[in-house]
């Protein structure tokens, strides 16, 4: 009987909580080292992870959301991005809006204490795009007047500002006069950004040869690496960095202890190298050694660092050289972190691997996926915060200890499930007043059973 109910508790939770049918999920997807964001066609922010430092931005502090959770009703959200333990956002008017994670000022606002909720930075409105350290605690942001920005820590001139040390930027300062920034990447302590003329320029820590400048120097301020002049776009990684030219070709530098440059050697490189054949590739995600590429027949491929299984192949074999990760040809966008990975296939579905510590894959669970699994698309859980509709009405909603229901109907059954899926209290015939004091903090589900069906609701426990 047991085993019944369990059942039909998991068919029930699945129902509400997820479409049954992949369609194209998010607009944007952006996946941190613990955490991720992604960006509905509709304007809604979804999370799922860590939120130890509120990096979900619903004003409370939780661990392990294993499963997408729609935060606030905001509709006009332009761009997300990701940072270690940290959050951020453009919104259509072009502000920059953080919150998360604020211990070496890597939100911008002017302190060092974490912000719960998001937080507007300055009041400039002209914002293009901004890279957060995945792994460290700096940010560059790039304005549409073609100046670049920097805030957070410096302990390695990964601001650009000329100094080194224990300082922080606490609000965006502009890195020199340049007005002809096009495109910026914020790797672990370095930074690399390119202009429209096609230059490309890092500064930032060079222990490994991270900034591809020819040597070992730790540089404070931006340095052109090379001479060339047709460098397109930049992304990188905790050590190593991979920039395309406008020929097409891909070009990679930096740490290789695990084999992450993918040439089938150990040895790092001090300046770009081609990787591979021209014009083959077609998108790469750079991780903690690891690196996973797309070609553009659509295969996956994956070689570096695999001891989280974050190569994708079943294994925790480090690779030295490409191999494909499975048969499918249909791959179209990779997104990588520390440890794991988030794959989008062009009819739009997900698939994550590698760690899952903080329920960072989003795929119900914290044990590590070996292989690429499918990530369902989430649906509304009804309406978020003051949830409300012509049947019902449920308050206060953050909830310290009673929570009231407002109904029209007769309930004839409560239950209220984990985010995790877990049953944990069952209310036969109950009163308009449930008894939640008891509850841990964090986000719950509430199923109220009636004569003319379910209705789910969410609500948060303080």
């Amino acid at each position: 009987m047991k085993k019944k109910l369990l059942f039909i508790l998991m068919f029930f939770t699945q129902q509400f909580m997820f479409s049954q049918t992949q369609t194209i999920c998010y607009q944007s997807v952006k996946q941190g080292a613990y955490h991720g964001i992604g960006l509905k066609a509709d304007g809604t922010l979804w999370f799922w992870g860590n939120n130890s430092n509120g990096q979900f931005g619903d004003g409370f502090t939780s661990f392990n959301n294993v499963y997408p959770l729609q935060i606030g009703n905001a509709s006009n959200w332009q761009e997300i991005f990701v940072g270690a333990n940290s959050s951020y956002g453009i919104k259509t008017n072009r502000t920059l809006w953080a919150w998360g994670n604020n211990v070496a000022a890597e939100l911008g606002d002017g302190t060092l204490i974490d912000k719960l909720v998001p937080t507007q930075i300055g009041t400039a409105t002209n914002w293009l795009t901004i890279s957060p350290s995945a792994q460290g605690n700096h940010v560059l942001g790039l304005k549409t007047n073609g100046t670049i920005w920097s805030w957070g820590r410096n302990s390695s001139g990964q601001l650009g500002n000329g100094t080194v040390g224990t300082n922080y930027n606490l609000v965006p300062t502009q890195i020199g006069i340049g007005t002809t920034w096009s495109k910026i990447a914020a790797g672990y302590y370095s930074s690399y950004a390119i202009k429209s003329d096609g230059t490309l320029w890092a500064w930032g820590t060079n222990n490994f040869a991270e900034l591809g400048i020819g040597n070992f120097n730790e540089v404070t301020t931006p340095t052109q690496i090379g001479t060339d002049t047709n460098w397109q776009t930049v992304i990188s990684g905790s050590g190593h960095t991979i920039a395309k030219k406008t020929n097409g070709t891909y070009w990679i530098w930096g740490v290789n202890t695990d084999g992450a440059l993918g040439n089938g050697t150990t040895s790092n490189s001090s300046s770009p190298i081609q990787f591979s054949a021209a014009t083959i590739w077609k998108d790469f995600g750079l991780g903690n050694g690891h690196t996973i590429g797309i070609k553009l027949d659509g295969t996956l491929w994956a070689w570096g660092s695999n001891f989280a299984y974050n190569l994708g192949n079943g294994s925790t074999v480090r690779e030295l050289s490409p191999i494909q990760i499975g048969t499918a040809s249909n791959w179209d966008k990779i997104l990588t972190s520390y440890a794991s990975n988030l794959a989008i296939k062009n009819d739009g579905t997900m698939l994550a691997w590698g760690n899952n510590s903080s329920g960072q894959l989003a795929n119900g669970s914290i044990l590590t996926s070996v292989t690429p699994a499918v990530i369902n698309c989430p649906i509304s859980l009804a309406v978020n915060q003051n949830e409300t509709n012509q049947v019902f009405k449920l308050y206060p909603n953050p909830v310290i200890d009673f929570l009231n229901i407002e109904n029209v109907e007769k309930i004839d059954q409560i239950s209220i499930v984990t985010m995790l899926g877990q049953e944990i209290k069952i209310i036969n015939n109950p009163e308009n007043k449930i008894d939640v004091s008891n509850l841990e903090k964090g986000v719950y589900v509430l199923k109220i059973k009636t004569e003319t069906g379910n209705k789910v609701f969410k609500f948060n426990k303080k």
